[in-house]
């Protein structure tokens, strides 16, 4: 009879606050959806590239998320698990920002590419010191293609060209000022 105590027991100490959990998560629910419609709706007006207002809803909307669950797992009385699932995601960030530190850095280089007016499909450039010089084919998360004159076709990391200086040859000029004045 002890083992089905055990088992029940959670069961009958968490049953009298699911009602307040549940109100909650639908209160929660209805408050992230405005929040993110809002979110949505304010930085379009900023002069930001889609990438860019997109990471920052992705990112503002697992916030609200994660904080919903520990305010519910805090209503439950599961305080305990809120500390497990803290210290799990700071063991699992630190190891993550040990793999993929590159990716994390090819990724804010290419926000910063995207912002970049003369950094474009068509665009054609030089890298490397002139060791790889074409046009600019296709652009990532985390890579730029650049096509040379020969056909081949060079994959680049983001963070390698942002790092770097990079040479625009030609390309979609919309800023007159780039032009010389005689």
């Amino acid at each position: 009879m002890d083992i089905f105590n055990a088992f029940i027991q959670p069961f009958i100490t968490l049953a009298p606050k699911l009602p307040n959990a549940i109100i909650n998560f639908i209160i929660g629910f209805l408050i992230i959806k405005i929040a993110i419609f809002v979110l949505k709706r304010s930085i379009k007006y900023l002069r930001l590239t889609k990438a860019v207002r997109g990471l920052i809803v992705a990112c503002a909307s697992a916030f609200l998320w994660a904080f919903l669950v520990i305010h519910l797992l805090d209503i439950l009385g599961l305080g305990n698990l809120i500390v497990l699932i803290s210290g799990s995601a700071i063991f699992l960030g630190f190891i993550l920002n040990q793999g993929l530190a590159q990716t994390i850095s090819d990724i804010v280089s290419s926000i910063a590419l995207a912002q970049d007016k003369d950094f474009k499909i068509g665009t054609k450039i030089s890298i490397n010191e002139g060791k790889t010089v074409g046009e600019i084919v296709s652009l990532s998360m985390r890579k730029v293609r650049i096509l040379d004159k020969n056909g081949t076709l060079h994959v680049v990391p983001n963070s390698v060209i942002d790092k770097a200086e990079w040479v625009l040859i030609e390309g979609p000029i919309k800023n007159e000022s780039h032009k010389s004045k005689k």
